[in-house]
């Protein structure tokens, strides 16, 4: 055929090809090895959407509730649900809404969360009102880290009760469950303001405690064997061992600052084993584990109380971070201690996502600048999701698990 016979090559279209994604089922038996790969088309037609080819997500404990529907933070309505909560890329597809509305536009790094995110994949659909910049030079695995662990860490610090209850320096700061990649984010950002911290988390993760992420003193995971002695300024408690957090409140000084009900993994942990049908893994009950919470965090409910914008930035906190002003969810004093919060990331993002741009901001700032490095434990691909989830339930990680496809 001659030359002029010949068909010329049609231009190559980036979403002309099936692009596979990971979706979890959500069926009677959820285990990891539920996951499957499909194969979708990212929504190029919407004009308010947003497509983003994903460089870096992560694989969370979080990622693992959902997939399971223990996670209380919404009520699933439609399944399958992509799994990842989290990711950062940069925008392939871009709707002439979502240019104008967010001031968005192809080729531009972003990040988002969201706990139906569908971040463990290639391509994601994503509404524009949840993206937030992330600067060219940072790492995709270690900035994503930040979009979630670090974000909540800092509003935990900084935020959760109020301009006078945020960390400072020479503070005493007790974390639990600081192997935890939020505990772990707690404690470097604490060290960062010059606090003093007590890393609270299995004997095996001890050594790794103190000498990578920099925690000045270990404590075993269980309250009831710390010293009587012990007096902090802030205690954040990520594990709920207790079932009760009146009881970690003999721990806080007279002059305690707070202390802050962040999530209770081991009675998550002890759902998990019971949906799993291993019996003999459970932990051993005790006093405080009789029962398990059946309200919120701890068997607390808790009463938000949203913070007006003008109020946050009313005065210069002085510290590594002067940008944090005063509470992002802070709560309504309860009866028996008025120094007693909750924090949920999922819910304050939603009541102020104008803080949680500044915050992500302020952090990748950090994170350019070297000051703060996030702890990965390893990489997976796509392929690898349904392990990485395994690894994840059995935990004793060092390390945040990065999904890079």
């Amino acid at each position: 055929m001659s030359a002029e016979g010949q068909k010329s090559p049609r231009k190559r279209n980036l979403f002309d090809e099936i692009i596979p994604t990971y979706i979890p089922y959500f069926t009677n038996s959820t285990e990891p090895s539920l996951i499957e790969l499909v194969r979708i088309v990212p929504n190029t037609s919407r004009r308010s959407g947003v497509v983003v080819e994903i460089e870096a997500s992560t694989v969370s404990f979080t990622d693992c509730m959902i997939r399971r529907n223990l996670f209380s933070a919404f009520d699933f309505a439609t399944f399958p649900v992509t799994s990842g909560v989290d990711c950062v890329g940069r925008i392939s597809y871009c709707g002439d809404l979502a240019q104008r509305r967010g001031n968005l536009k192809v080729g531009d790094r972003v990040c988002c969360l969201y706990p139906l995110l569908g971040g463990n994949a290639r391509y994601a659909s994503l509404p524009a009102e949840y993206l937030h910049r992330v600067p060219d030079s940072v790492h995709p695995g270690e900035a994503v880290c930040l979009v979630r662990s670090y974000l909540a860490a800092i509003q935990i610090l900084y935020r959760s009760g109020g301009m006078d209850k945020k960390v400072k320096k020479n503070h005493r700061v007790l974390v639990t469950g600081s192997n935890g990649n939020i505990g772990r984010a707690v404690v470097e950002l604490s060290k960062r303001a010059g606090a003093a911290v007590y890393a609270s988390c299995k004997i095996e993760h001890r050594e790794f405690m103190l000498d990578v992420i920099g925690a000045d003193e270990w404590l075993n995971e269980d309250p009831t064997t710390w010293r009587d002695n012990l007096s902090v300024d802030i205690i954040i408690d990520c594990v709920c061992f207790t079932g009760n957090p009146k009881y970690l409140l003999r721990f806080l000084g007279r002059n305690g600052v707070k202390l802050v009900n962040v999530g209770n993994s081991r009675g998550l942990k002890r759902k998990m084993l019971k949906q799993m049908q291993h019996a003999g893994e459970l932990y051993d009950i005790d006093e405080f584990l009789a029962e398990e919470p059946s309200t919120t965090f701890c068997g607390i409910q808790f009463m938000p109380k949203v913070i007006k914008k003008e109020d946050i930035y009313k005065q210069d906190s002085g510290s590594l971070f002067p940008k944090i002003g005063t509470a992002m969810h802070a709560v309504t004093p309860l009866p028996f201690r008025s120094n007693i919060y909750d924090y949920n990331l999922f819910e304050s993002i939603e009541q102020r996502q104008d803080l949680m741009a500044d915050d992500l901001s302020l952090l990748f700032n950090l994170l350019e600048s070297g000051i703060i490095r996030p702890a990965i434990a390893l990489e997976v691909g796509l392929h690898e999701i349904q392990q990485a989830q395994e690894l994840v339930e059995a935990g004793g990680l060092q390390g945040a698990v990065i999904c890079r496809p």
